[in-house]
């Protein structure tokens, strides 16, 4: 027998003494245990620990291609009549609709943002696009109008951005973005300069005015027309009140002034009766329910239109100018009597009105590779020269790499402007071809300060809001921004 089975036979027989000591330990530890797994148990069940919450960055200022592809800072002047952010209208930008016979190298893209989508678009008549129209939403509950030129001879297809409120929205009391990337935008398959530049003046001036020339009747009649439009990509045909309230609404959330909801209101079916004369039915976006500014606006003016030389008015408008409107023959190559540039000073009260945007050294460089085939090196400083020479202070001339015209590229052979620049190298990543640029040094990279808000010819839209505001009536505001034209 070994030593270990003799002691634990004596063991057993002596009995094992208890230890409180030991007993409490135990305890112990098996409660530990016990709470230790009990609340592991709960855990699982509340499915694990709350994420944490990231600062909320930026709304992004446009719903460019590539989102998140750049960032941008503008300055906002709050208008001195704003009481409160609800007074300033949320609009959709790029409210317009292109005019006739333009002769564009390349697509026409038009970019509407606003507050359920975009602006109105039609295909122009006689266009020899080598492709379809396309209409971008984002954010869209249905389409705005936009009317393209007749006889556009675009090579490519012209598309129509429309951005949302979460996507490029008009740009509301709500301030942009600090900072614009364009660096991570994909190529599309097609500042503060060292000496200060002459700035938009942001002189008061008071337009003139006469007084309204036209004295147009009531046509509470028209109410029940059929008007020809496309939604969401179907043709069809809707009673013109229904039709005309919904699509203001979707431009301005009703938000307008008075007279200018007015003045949108016979604007939109003024170019809606432009196209279908032309058996164009342009594309609108929709927005429901209509409030009852909307509504009340519609009905005082429905009927009324817009008329040069007793022709429908083709009545494009944009968000916001540069300080002057341009004429629809910088911008789309066909000159019609009556868009063409005027004053518009009440557009730098607008928010947003002026914003700057980034685009690196090297990405600059690749992108106008690939879009005019030209390759850039030696000093960055001399890359690019940008001439504000089109009506209002738009960009006209531009000159790239020592070249005016594109090399190749997606962009063909076209000349290179301000609206190409915008368009087609940034892809709308600034919001209108009234911009200069510089080259910033330390930062390596391109800054781009731009004015205003969309296309820039016809009414625009916060002009005619602020115009409102000073008391100008909705005849008077028509006959301003659509040059000659009388309204009945």
């Amino acid at each position: 027998m070994n030593r270990r089975s003799s002691t634990a036979r004596r063991r057993r027989a002596r009995g094992a003494k208890w230890d409180p000591r030991q007993a409490r330990l135990l305890m112990a530890g098996g409660g530990a245990l016990l709470f230790v797994l009990i609340s592991a148990f709960v855990w699982m069940l509340s499915g694990g620990p709350e994420p944490k919450e990231l600062p909320a960055g930026p709304a992004p200022v446009s719903a460019a291609p590539s989102a998140g592809w750049m960032s941008a800072s503008s300055e906002e002047s709050v208008p001195e009549t704003a009481k409160s952010p609800e007074e300033e209208p949320s609009l959709s930008e790029e409210p317009s609709s292109q005019p006739e016979n333009s002769s564009s190298g390349t697509a026409s893209s038009q970019e509407t943002p606003g507050a359920s989508g975009e602006a109105p678009s039609s295909q122009p008549e006689n266009a020899s696009s080598g492709t379809a129209s396309s209409q971008e939403t984002p954010s869209a509950s249905s389409e705005a109008p936009s009317s393209q030129p007749e006889n556009a001879s675009s090579g490519t297809a012209s598309s129509q951005k429309t951005p949302g409120v979460s996507g490029e929205a008009l740009l509301s009391a709500q301030e942009a973005p600090a900072t614009i990337d364009l660096n991570e935008l994909e190529l599309p398959a097609e500042e503060e300069p060292d000496e200060p530049t002459e700035e938009p003046d942001d002189g008061e001036d008071v337009i003139s005015s006469a007084g309204a020339q036209s004295t147009p009747k009531s046509h509470p009649e028209a109410g029940n027309e059929k008007l020809l439009v496309t939604v969401g990509g179907t043709r069809q045909r809707m009673n013109a009140y229904d039709l005309i309230c919904r699509a203001v609404q979707n431009e301005t959330n009703g938000l307008l002034a008075p007279e200018a909801l007015k003045a949108h209101a016979v604007a939109t079916y003024t170019m809606i009766l432009y196209n279908n004369e032309r058996g164009i039915a342009p594309a609108v976006i929709l927005k429901t329910p209509v409030s009852p500014a909307t509504e009340k606006a519609v009905a005082e003016v429905i009927g009324q239109a817009v008329y040069y030389n007793g022709q429908y008015a083709n009545t494009v408008y944009h968000s916001t100018s540069s300080g002057k409107t341009t004429s629809s023959q910088s911008v789309w190559g066909g000159a019609l009597p009556y868009l063409v540039s005027v004053e518009s000073p009440y557009d730098k009260k607008a928010p947003g009105y002026k914003s700057v945007a980034a685009v690196s050294r090297k990405n600059f460089a690749k992108r106008v590779q690939t879009v005019y085939g030209i390759e850039l090196d030696g000093d960055p400083s001399e890359w690019i020269t940008v001439e504000r020479d089109a009506p209002g202070g738009y960009v006209g001339t531009v000159e790239i790499g020592g070249y005016t015209r594109s090399q190749g590229g997606s962009f063909g052979t076209g000349t290179i402007t301000g609206r190409s620049v915008r368009e087609q190298l940034l892809s709308f990543g600034i919001r209108s071809h009234c911009f200069e640029v510089q080259y910033d040094e330390e930062g390596d990279r391109f800054l781009f300060t731009t004015y205003g808000y969309g296309h820039g010819v016809g009414m625009s839209q916060y002009g005619a809001h602020y115009m409102a505001l000073d008391g100008y009536d909705y005849l008077e505001i028509l006959e301003h921004y659509y040059t000659g034209v009388i309204v009945e």
